[in-house]
């Protein structure tokens, strides 16, 4: 049997467990989401550890059977993630986060349909997160996504709630209703407070602390790197120089190194730290 034939035959078995039993004739558009839904299951499976060891000759049939039963573990596991999410989530009332993570997240698990569409994630994601998506689809993204969302959590949990809606409301007084990053927002004012070694109780800069800031950044030849070491001293002071949560924030700092240069072109830094 060519392997061609054996994915006609996986095929028309998908269709029966589809209709349950009653027809393999479904409309071309089903099909393909069927199709679709076989080669997410076989791709799970490939880019697995467990493809390493398994026998080379498993028929066709096995590896997506194997590949389903993996989107299924990894469905529950991301389930127990959001659900200790839960526990002490930290929103700080952005309507976004909590709409995505909270009342999303549930719908997703709710309709997410493992068996016939398993590539489909439901969800928009309306709140940004820091995290690449964009070779991820369905229970591979949400996993990402939600795992992403622990490191948010986690930073957010070292952080003083009062300075958190300090820095929210410097930002915009209507910080609540944007679809902003909240930890980048908190991040980008404690690297500005660390340029200066001022403690991020000490709210606000003065006019003199612009200049030092603007002087001190002004000489550094790679904005970047010179930013990657306050991070990774923020983190280290939070007990989380991890090279996951460093990582993670990594994204927030090149994209802060080139509002930073704009910046210091237009001489106006206090746009970029306001606490």
């Amino acid at each position: 049997m060519t392997r061609q034939e054996e994915y006609i035959m996986l095929l028309q078995k998908v269709t029966r467990k589809y209709t349950s039993g009653e027809s393999t004739s479904i409309s071309y558009e089903s099909a393909n989401q069927l199709m679709e839904g076989i080669l997410y299951c076989i791709n799970e499976y490939d880019s697995s550890n467990i493809s390493e060891v398994a026998a080379p000759d498993l028929t066709l049939e096995s590896v997506y059977e194997e590949g389903y039963r993996l989107v299924v573990k990894k469905t529950k596991e991301a389930r127990k993630i959001q659900e200790s999410l839960m526990l002490d989530f930290r929103s700080f009332g952005n309507e976004a986060y909590e709409d995505t993570v909270i009342k999303g997240m549930q719908q997703f698990f709710l309709y997410y349909d493992a068996r016939f569409r398993p590539m489909d994630h439901l969800l928009t994601l309306d709140y940004p997160t820091l995290g690449n998506y964009s070779d991820l689809k369905g229970i591979d993204l949400i996993y990402e996504y939600l795992t992403n969302i622990v490191i948010e959590q986690q930073f957010l949990r070292k952080i003083p709630e009062e300075y958190v809606w300090a820095v929210l409301s410097a930002y915009s007084q209507y910080h609540e209703k944007l679809v902003i990053n909240i930890p980048a927002v908190v991040i980008d004012n404690l690297i500005g407070a660390m340029i200066l070694e001022k403690s991020p109780s000490d709210y606000g800069y003065s006019l003199i602390q612009y200049e030092k800031i603007y002087e001190l950044l002004r000489k550094e030849d790679s904005k970047y790197e010179f930013l990657m070491v306050q991070l990774r001293k923020i983190l280290s002071q939070l007990d989380l120089l991890d090279k996951r949560v460093e990582q993670y924030f990594m994204t927030e700092v090149d994209e802060l190194s080139t509002r930073i240069n704009v910046a210091l072109e237009y001489q106006h830094i206090e746009r970029i730290f306001q606490l």
